[in-house]
C-alpha cells in the first residue's frame, strides 16, 4: 500500500456550500458529527451542518469554519477506515484546512483541535462584525503584479491568498478595495470584488485572532509529528511542536501562498496527491493539477462516490 510519495492535502475557506456535511454517509464520519453535535451543542451544530450559506458571511462565518473543519476530519476519518495500511509522506491545508493537517501529521488530536476551532471560529466572527473589511480576486493575464500590490499596504490593503500563478486574492478596507478594483480592472487584470466575503482571512486584519488562539494553545501539547506538515504560507516543511505551533499562528494573519506550498511537495518528490474535502467545484483539485507535474496524480475525494472509488483504486496497490 501506498508504493507511490503520497500528499493528504485538506481544503479550506472559500469551499464551503449548503448540504456539504450530508456528503459521506460512511459510520466513521457519522460518529465525527454525532460527537461535534455534543461537543458543540444542538443548535451550533445544526447551523453548521444544515444551515450552512455557500458565503462566509458576518453571521456565518463561525458556522462555516466549523463545518470546513468537522467535515474535512469525517472525510480523513473515513479514508484511513477504509485504508488502514495508507502510508502518506506530507500533509497540507489550504486556509483552515491546515489544521486538519496538523491533526492528520499526529501533532494534536481531533479531540484537541475541536474546541480550538470553536473558540476561533468565534473570534473571526467577532472580526467580521466589527470591521469594514473584504476581499476582491485579481485575475492576471500575464504573472503576478507583486511589487505594485506591495504598495497598497500604505492603504491597509494585504496580499491574502495566491491560489494560481495568475490569481490572487486581496484583504482590506472596503471602500479602499473597491477603488483599487476599478482601478486595475481592464489593465491586464480582471478585478472583482467580493460581495459577499467580508473576512479578510491571512491578513494583519486577524492579528486579534491569532492572539487568541495563542493564549488557547498555551494549555495545548502539540506532540512530535510523524510526517511533514507543510507550512501554506512559507512552504516550509515541520515537524517539530515549537515549529508546528509557529505554522499554525502564522496561517491566521499571514497570506496563504498556495503555489508556493504545491512547489514545494514537488521538490519533496511526492507522486501522488489526495485532495480531502467537499469541494464540489474542485476549487482546490483543478488548482493543484495546474501546479504540480502533469504526471503527477491529483485524486480529488469530496463525496461518498469518489471516497469509494479512491479507496477501490488504491486498495489493490
Amino acid at each position: 500500500m501506498g508504493r507511490k510519495s503520497t500528499a493528504i492535502v485538506f481544503v479550506g475557506q472559500g469551499t464551503q456550500y449548503p448540504g456539504m456535511c450530508q456528503e459521506l454517509t460512511t459510520d466513521t464520519a457519522r460518529s465525527i458529527y454525532e460527537h461535534a453535535y455534543s461537543t458543540l451543542g444542538k443548535t451550533r451544530s445544526f447551523m453548521a451542518f444544515n444551515r450552512l450559506s455557500q458565503y462566509a458571511t458576518r453571521t456565518q462565518v463561525k458556522y462555516s469554519n466549523l463545518a470546513i473543519f468537522v467535515n474535512n476530519h469525517a472525510f480523513y476519518a473515513s479514508l484511513i477506515n477504509g485504508l488502514p495500511e495508507l502510508k502518506y509522506s506530507a500533509v497540507a491545508g489550504h486556509s483552515l484546512g491546515l489544521f486538519n493537517a496538523v491533526i492528520s501529521s499526529g501533532a494534536i488530536t481531533y479531540e484537541d483541535c475541536l474546541p480550538l476551532m470553536n473558540q476561533v471560529s468565534d473570534k473571526t466572527q467577532k472580526v467580521a462584525r466589527t470591521v469594514k473589511e473584504g476581499l476582491a480576486i485579481l485575475r492576471y493575464k500575464g504573472e503576478i503584479n507583486f511589487e505594485e500590490l506591495k504598495k497598497l499596504e500604505d492603504k491597509r490593503i494585504y496580499v491574502a491568498l495566491v491560489n494560481d500563478p495568475r490569481k490572487v486574492v486581496l484583504g482590506g478596507p472596503k471602500k479602499e478595495l473597491k477603488k483599487v478594483v476599478d482601478r486595475l480592472n481592464g489593465d491586464g487584470v480582471s478585478a472583482e470584488y467580493l460581495r459577499f466575503a467580508n473576512v479578510p482571512f491571512h491578513t494583519p486584519h486577524m492579528d486579534d485572532v491569532r492572539e487568541h488562539l495563542k493564549k488557547s494553545l498555551d494549555g495545548v501539547a502539540l506532540k512530535l509529528a510523524g510526517v511533514p506538515i507543510v507550512c501554506n504560507s512559507s512552504g516550509d516543511f515541520v515537524v517539530d511542536p515549537r515549529h508546528t505551533l509557529d505554522v499554525v499562528l502564522n496561517s491566521i494573519n499571514n497570506p496563504v501562498k498556495w503555489v508556493g506550498a504545491l512547489s514545494r511537495m514537488e521538490e519533496l518528490g511526492i507522486e501522488r496527491y489526495i485532495v480531502l474535502g467537499a469541494d464540489k467545484e474542485e476549487i482546490i483539485g483543478k488548482t493543484a493539477k495546474k501546479i504540480v507535474d502533469k504526471n503527477k496524480e491529483v485524486l480529488v475525494i469530496n463525496n461518498q462516490e469518489t471516497l469509494d472509488n479512491v479507496i477501490n483504486m488504491l486498495s489493490g496497490e
